[in-house]
């Protein structure tokens, strides 16, 4: 669980979704490997560069995700951070 507080500000959260195409084997791997230890609870801040709103400090707020069993070689996720310090 990532705890942020706003004192008197405005709190920014960034949404990223993304598609992956693969074995169903890799895509659990994936979400293993990648996903799961973005929510660990023991995160530090990362560096988000983007070209719309430059570079931010950020922490993981949440994942989620979409797969089909009727399609199990299609993953959809989203990622949402929340700029820190």
């Amino acid at each position: 669980k990532t705890e942020v507080f706003d004192y008197g500000g405005v709190l920014r959260t960034i949404t990223l979704t993304a598609v992956i195409v693969d074995t169903t084997a890799d895509i659990a791997t994936f979400v293993q490997n990648t996903l799961n230890p973005l929510i660990n609870g023991n995160q530090v801040a990362i560096t988000y560069v983007s070209d719309l709103i430059g570079t931010k400090k950020v922490k993981v707020l949440d994942w989620s995700f979409t797969w089909i069993e009727a399609d199990p070689t299609r993953l959809v996720y989203t990622i949402r951070l929340v700029e820190s310090a």
